[in-house]
């Protein structure tokens, strides 16, 4: 901690650069704690902060012994658990997120080069979740369709019997919006309230109401695309 301290000229000669709280102790014959407080952003290396002042005021401490004025010991606090569970919330929706992705852009894929069949793409009810998924695939589009399904399902990645390839409760849903474009829509499980999905987007609508915090649609996940067939001549 070298160095000539920064002069501001608006402040007076008895204040601190760094700002003090003094929490006054519960017994009068015990020094006072006092603490600093630094003011930083997200990522600029709060944890590298806190472990130089430490060492900071250690290695006084340990040049002076008899002192007070530097500490022997630190208590810190950290929300930890707290903290950890929001990380591997995020986590999972992010896995998920990725995983709808990838399979919103295979079908949107598989319409663009089966483009002159890409009206029979179109899904009466959504795929994945909840259902058998079909296993004619006489014609490309059936193939397209029943491998689509399986993927949704999780299929592409399994541990003993059991899909885990994709996301919770998948689902997918290819519409008509007329003039040659289809949207492509991914629905999931969300593990938690958010706002819901705009109206218009109804793949697995309602089907993610559960519990008390999931009504009213605000667990539903999804992500969507649009498919513009153009007219070559």
């Amino acid at each position: 901690m070298k160095g000539e301290r920064p002069i501001f000229p608006e402040l007076k000669e008895e204040e601190e650069f760094f700002p003090r709280l003094v929490d006054p102790p519960a017994e009068a014959g015990l020094l006072p704690l006092r603490r600093m407080g630094c003011k930083m952003a997200t990522g600029s290396g709060k944890t590298l902060v806190m472990a130089m002042t430490i060492t900071w005021a250690f290695v006084n401490r340990g040049r002076q012994p008899a002192s007070v004025a530097f500490p022997n010991a630190v208590l810190i606090c950290a929300p930890n658990l707290t903290v950890k569970g929001r990380l591997q919330v995020l986590q999972i929706e992010s896995y998920q997120r990725a995983q709808a992705l990838m399979l919103l852009q295979d079908m949107s894929n598989r319409i663009a080069l089966n483009r002159n069949n890409a009206a029979a793409y179109v899904t009466a009810s959504p795929l994945g979740e909840g259902m058998v998924c079909p296993g004619t695939n006489a014609t490309r589009v059936q193939a397209d369709v029943r491998d689509w399904c399986n993927a949704l399902q999780g299929a592409g990645e399994t541990m003993g019997g059991s899909n885990l390839g994709a996301m919770v409760g998948g689902r997918g849903c290819v519409e008509a919006l007329g003039g040659d474009q289809y949207l492509v829509t991914i629905a999931w499980q969300g593990m938690g309230p958010v706002s819901a999905p705009p109206a218009g987007v109804t793949c697995g609508q309602n089907e993610y109401d559960g519990g008390t915090n999931c009504v009213g649609d605000v667990c539903r996940r999804v992500v969507t695309e649009v498919v513009r067939i153009s007219t070559l001549t």
